[in-house]
C-alpha cells in the first residue's frame, strides 16, 4: 500500500526556509483552522507566526509537513521526539508526539492516516514505542479512537474572567497564608526570574511537576533545567513577551511553592497561567492559595485591560482544580490524552 493515497503528498515545512507563497498559503489555513478549532481565540499577525515557528527547539527533533490541494494548504501535520542528550531523555526516549489538523471539507480521505504510516515510520528508525495524541474535538476523537489508541487522561483549558473575581477572598488567602506560615518569605520576580535563582527555580519546579496527576498516561520525568530557560527567554525576547514569577521561600532558603506566568502583549485580553505547585511536605498550611492571591493581585495592577487568566489542569487534579474554581476559573475547553504502542498502529494500518 503506497504512503499517501493519490492525489495527496506531504510537503516538508521548515519554516526558516519556506518560501513566501507556502507561507500564505499556510497563513490562509490557519484562518481557517482557527475558524473550525477556535473560534472565539485570536489569531496571532502573520509575521509574529512566522517568527515564533521559526524558533529552533534546541531539546527536541521534529518532523513537519503540509499536504496541499493545487496552491491551497488543506492539512498540516508534525511529530516531535526528545533529541538525545536533552534533559529527561533517558526516560522520555520511548515517545513521540503526534498530530495535525485536516481541514472539514478534506476529511476522511485517507489523509491523517497517510500522515500517521509515515509517523510509524518514524517510530521504526528512532526506536519509539509509544504515540503520544491529544483532541479536544469530536472528529478527532473518532479518528484516534479509530486508530486503536486509548484514552489515558482527560484535562481541561480553564478560564478565570478578571472582573468576576471576589477580591476580598483573595485579600483573605494572602493574610490567611502569611498567618499560617510566618516564616515563610514570599517573593515576586516581574518580567523575568533573576539567573541567580534559576538552578534552584528549575529543581524546585521538576520536583513539583513530577507529582501532578497523570492518570493512566505512560510518561518520563518533566526535567526543567537553566539551559531550558535560558533558550524559553531567548524566544520571549524576541516577542516581548514577560514572565512573572512569585516563588516562596523556607527559613532554610528552600523553595516551598512556586507560581508563574506568561503576558504576550499580542494577545492583552489574556495571561497564561504556567504552573502552581507546592512542596509535598509543605501543603496543608495555604501556600497555594497565597501564591495565587499574590499573582492575582499583581496581574491586576499591572495589566488593568486583561480579562481573561487561562490555564490548563488535569481533571483529576482536585487539590488544584479546587482552588480554582473557588476563584472562578470555568472550563472552556475539554481534551484527552491518548496512547497507542508501535506494534498495535503498526497491525491497525496494515489492516486499512
Amino acid at each position: 500500500m503506497s504512503e499517501t493515497p493519490p492525489p495527496w503528498a506531504f510537503v516538508p515545512f521548515k519554516p526558516k526556509d519556506t518560501p513566501r507563497d507556502v507561507w500564505t498559503a499556510y497563513h490562509a489555513f490557519r484562518r481557517t483552522r482557527r475558524d473550525e478549532a477556535y473560534p472565539d481565540d485570536p489569531l496571532s499577525p502573520d509575521d509574529v507566526t512566522e517568527a515564533r515557528m521559526q524558533h529552533e527547539d534546541p531539546f527536541a527533533e521534529e518532523d513537519n509537513a503540509l499536504v496541499l490541494d493545487g496552491g491551497r494548504v488543506v492539512a498540516s501535520f508534525y511529530s516531535g521526539w526528545a533529541k538525545p542528550g536533552s534533559p529527561g531523555y533517558d526516560s522520555n526516549r520511548r515517545f513521540i508526539w503526534a498530530g495535525g489538523h485536516v481541514l472539514e471539507p478534506f476529511r476522511r480521505r485517507g489523509i491523517a492516516t497517510a500522515w500517521f504510516r509515515r509517523v510509524l515510520a518514524t517510530m521504526r528508525a528512532h526506536d519509539h514505542t509509544t504515540l503520544n495524541l491529544w483532541s479536544a474535538w469530536p472528529d478527532g476523537h473518532a479518528f484516534v479512537r479509530w486508530l486503536g489508541a486509548e484514552e489515558k487522561s482527560v484535562g481541561s483549558e480553564n478560564r478565570l474572567d478578571l472582573g468576576e473575581v471576589d477580591w476580598g477572598m483573595v485579600d483573605a488567602w494572602v493574610a490567611d497564608g502569611a498567618r499560617k506560615s510566618p516564616a515563610t518569605r514570599v517573593e515576586l520576580y516581574p518580567h523575568r526570574l533573576p539567573e541567580p535563582l534559576w538552578a534552584a527555580f528549575c529543581t524546585s519546579a521538576s520536583a513539583m511537576l513530577n507529582t501532578m496527576p497523570f492518570d493512566d498516561l505512560d510518561h518520563g520525568e518533566i526535567v526543567m533545567t537553566p539551559e531550558g530557560l535560558t533558550d524559553l527567554y531567548k524566544r520571549w525576547d524576541a516577542q516581548g513577551e514577560s514572565h512573572h514569577t512569585i516563588l516562596a521561600f523556607e527559613p532554610d532558603g528552600s523553595i516551598s511553592a512556586i507560581t508563574d506566568v506568561n503576558y504576550d502583549p499580542v494577545h492583552p485580553d489574556r495571561i497564561h497561567q504556567m504552573f502552581t505547585g507546592v512542596r509535598p511536605d509543605c501543603r496543608g498550611r495555604g501556600l497555594g492559595k497565597l501564591v495565587k492571591a499574590r499573582m492575582l493581585r499583581y496581574l491586576r495592577a499591572t495589566y488593568p485591560d486583561a480579562r481573561w487568566v487561562i490555564t490548563g489542569n488535569a481533571n483529576s487534579n482536585d487539590p488544584m482544580l479546587a482552588i480554582n474554581r473557588q476563584l472562578g476559573f470555568k472550563a472552556h475547553r475539554t481534551g484527552s490524552s491518548y496512547q497507542i504502542a508501535r506494534d498495535a498502529l503498526e497491525a491497525r494500518l496494515a489492516a486499512v
